[in-house]
């Protein structure tokens, strides 16, 4: 019986230490190391599931690999010649049918973007494994990684991926100008294009270095610009490279098109031509990209404009039609209606296919579709306009130029029609009956596809789940060449990205991928939404993640991560709500803090006295709910979301801790902020962009003062951490130190951390200055937050 009892008694004891040791893993904080630590897919970088649907390869990045730039000539590529939006990236492959998944690059150096060729025999990708930037290839048969040739790649955007020809035998990509290194590339943008010869240096000892707002040509004649955007800007020297093809079987590289400042390039169907889009000039004070769109006779031909000015983001909204004989594009800006144009090869005179009323249908990305047989063109409108009714599908006939709904879908913002990552066509499993979208209902947050048949509209709801696509799943998506067969990226609130399999109809999906099973033991906090009523009696919503271990009837201290302008509410399923790594709200969650993301929409004029109408309504709604404790407040907020905290806390009180980083404090200084190279970016920004002062200082002296935060100093009770990246080109350190010199003269508490050798967001630092940021925040919201001794 004794020993029966200790045996009982020891068995008691496991219990209970069982029970301990699963209550310290519910609560414990998410270190910030396993944080940062977090993979995911690197962002605008496409998936690609191989054309037999045997294999699915996709971009991983980790920010635990990034350095600090230190040198201002290498903010947007590194000394290897990687752009910093890849930095730290490997190529993974999952074999669909085991779900067996390998890190093919295996960490040496940095390797991005892969894709298929068309035979699926080959799979290319750019990386510096060998201290440069080069194109290289794994060949599915001898598994095996070869580089392909020595010429240095130049993609700017991780969706300036390698263009394969339709037999497989050769690649088409942007590598740099023969005989230039990375470190001349470099220097290219630093060079000044605005800078002028100035025949009043008499000492070539001197170091001056001379502007003028007036040009002078060769003949002498005089011109008064208003503005350098209107000029060569030096700082598009980022997108100067050559296109170029090589060939897979011997390496060899033929310069298709020099000295280009490229954006999209796409190959035709028949492989006969290359269509390329490349950067002209920003229009003054719109600041809206403008792009020239031209065409390359294959292998040898010239280069020819099919159309001299394109307003776009980013220049890759085209497509080829299916016979390689014409081109259609979208406009996008704030003077483009979001139309439709077709442009044929033959006589290169763009038509219009939209020109009834009609939303806009212009994207960042996102380029129109093709039916099979290239009769009709189908598009969404943009998020934005679909917030305010229902998502719609539309097309629009080449032939007669007429515009139609396909089919809408009632309370639900359509995000894309779902397509193959090289563009160009819908993904229809039954052979053009249908299409399908991505899509999110407004009122839940969920997201899901629908199947939509192109001829009846009838809609079919596939599935739908509170869930989160990355991107809008633009990139995050592809399919096989047998249609039967897609993969997609998912991510909700408590769980990271990963990657997804399913067929037509959904009912077999299934999770291929777990990119991070070091967070598999950890216990991530639920969101949920909110709704209130603006100061101006606007329904607003906003997402709220709740502490890890909430128990309803308790209050917590809530902080506010703010950016003006955005209707935040959307990432409500959102792993860590702003995103994972450095952005990763969960870091508060597990450490006994609520976080609300609120919607702020914001007028033109009154940005300041916007944020606070919509944002303290939104914050008694947490109060109301009995989740946020109305004495422990703190806010937060990233660029324009600094630029939101600083707006809040100069108009209340209320907040007990503040936290800005880079964010703009003094809409007048940064008016006049001229960067080395000449360049007035802020002009555009302040006058019709973000800044929404519809004008100049000297038309609306007052407009710029009461939305200038750094104005009404005095009035900030809370005390403020700042937060600065030094080499910061976006939003310039002053901007900061406007505000910690202010508040210091005041008396008020400020602290300013302002880091060497960084840029402007915290998610390109070095580790150890993300690790110390991130406990800079910790210990500024636990010190001002967290009753005496209860931080975690």
């Amino acid at each position: 019986m004794r020993r029966n009892g200790t045996i009982v008694l020891a068995f008691g004891w496991l219990c209970v230490l069982i029970l301990i040791a699963s209550a310290f893993a519910k609560s414990r904080p998410l270190d910030i190391q396993d944080a940062v630590g977090t993979l995911s897919l690197a962002f605008r970088a496409p998936i690609a599931v191989s054309p037999d649907g045997a294999w699915v390869a996709f971009t991983v990045e980790d920010d635990r690999k990034r350095e600090s730039t230190s040198d201002a000539r290498y903010l947007y590529y590194t000394r290897t010649g990687v752009y910093h939006e890849a930095v730290g990236c490997d190529i993974w492959l999952t074999n669909i049918k085991t779900g067996e998944t390998r890190n093919l690059t295996e960490g040496k150096g940095t390797s991005w973007d892969p894709v298929w060729s068309p035979d699926e025999q080959y799979l290319a990708f750019y990386s510096d494994r060998s201290g440069v930037a080069h194109l290289w290839v794994w060949g599915r048969e001898s598994d095996r990684v070869w580089q392909l040739s020595d010429a240095i790649v130049r993609p700017f955007f991780n969706f300036q991926v390698v263009r394969w020809s339709p037999d497989s035998r050769h690649v088409f990509l942007k590598v740099l100008p023969e005989k230039m290194s990375v470190e001349e590339a470099g220097d290219l943008e630093l060079s000044g294009a605005n800078e002028v010869e100035d025949s009043t240096k008499r000492d070539s000892h001197s170091t001056v270095s001379v502007y003028s707002s007036i040009s002078v040509s060769k003949g002498g004649a005089v011109d008064r610009v208003s503005s350098v955007q209107s000029q060569p800007e030096a700082w598009a020297n980022r997108y100067l490279a050559d296109l170029a093809m090589i060939d897979v079987a011997t390496g060899r590289v033929e310069r298709i098109v020099t000295g280009v400042r490229a954006l999209g390039y796409w190959i035709s169907p028949n492989g006969k031509f290359l269509a390329y889009t490349s950067f002209k000039t920003v229009r003054p004070h719109t600041q809206q990209n403008i792009y020239a769109l031209s065409v390359v006779g294959l292998p040898k031909g010239e280069a020819r404009i099919l159309v001299s000015d394109i307003e776009q983001d980013y220049g890759v909204s085209v497509s080829w039609a299916p016979d390689s004989k014409s081109l259609a594009y979208t406009t996008a800006g704030p003077l483009a209606r979001g139309d439709c144009f077709v442009v044929p090869l033959a006589n290169g005179e763009p038509r219009n296919l939209t020109r009834r009323a009609h939303p806009p249908f212009g994207h960042n990305h996102r380029a129109p579709l093709w039916d099979a047989d290239g009769r009709n063109v189908y598009f969404i409108s943009s998020e934005s306009y679909e917030r305010l009714g229902t998502g719609t599908v539309w097309k629009t006939s080449v032939s007669e130029g007429t515009l139609s709904e396909v089919a809408t879908i009632p309370g639900c913002v359509l995000l894309e029609i779902v397509a193959p990552a090289s563009g160009g066509r819908f993904w229809s499993p039954d052979g053009g009956v249908s299409l399908t979208v991505s899509a999110r209902n407004e009122a839940t947050k969920d997201v899901g596809f629908y199947r939509i048949n192109i001829t009846t509209g009838a809609v079919a709801n596939l599935f739908e789940q509170a869930a989160f696509f990355e991107g809008g799943s633009i990139f995050t998506t592809d399919v096989t060449r047998d249609s039967q067969t897609i993969a997609f990226a998912l991510e909700d609130a408590s769980h990271p990205m990963d990657i997804w399999i399913a067929g037509p109809t959904f009912s077999n999906r299934k999770r291929l991928t777990t990119i991070n099973p070091h967070l598999t033991s950890n216990s991530f906090s639920s969101s949920m939404l909110i709704t209130w009523h603006s100061i101006d009696g606007q329904v607003l919503q906003g997402a709220l993640l709740l502490p890890v271990d909430y128990q309803p009837g308790t209050r917590y201290p809530l902080v506010v991560n703010i950016y003006g302008g955005a209707y935040e509410s959307r990432l409500l399923n959102r792993f860590g709500l702003s995103g994972s790594g450095v952005d990763n709200m969960q870091i508060l969650a597990t450490r006994g803090y609520a976080v609300l993301l609120p919607d702020t929409p914001l007028h033109q004029e009154t940005p300041m006295q916007d944020i606070l109408k919509t944002v303290m309504p939104g914050v008694d709604a947490a109060v109301s709910l009995g989740i946020a404790d109305p004495d422990r407040l703190g806010v937060m907020g990233h660029s324009y979301g600094g630029y939101s905290t600083l707006a809040l806390i100069a108009q209340t009180t209320r907040f007990r801790a503040a936290i800005d980083s880079a964010g703009v404090s003094d809409l007048v200084s940064d008016y006049g902020y001229m960067d080395k190279t000449g360049a007035d970016s802020s002009v555009g920004w302040t006058e019709t962009g973000q800044g929404r002062m519809g004008g100049t200082p000297w038309q609306y002296r007052a407009r710029y003062i009461e939305n200038s935060p750094v104005f009404y100093l005095d009035r900030v009770e809370t005390p403020v951490l700042l937060v600065h990246g030094e080499l910061d080109r976006s939003v310039p350190c002053q901007q900061a130190e406007e505000v910690f010199i202010g508040l210091r003269r005041l008396g008020k508490e400020v602290v300013y951390a302002k880091y060497a050798g960084e840029e402007h967001w915290p998610g390109t630092w070095s580790p150890a200055n993300i690790s110390d940021y991130w406990n800079r925040v910790i210990d500024w919201f636990d010190r001002h937050l967290q009753p005496s001794g209860a931080a975690k």
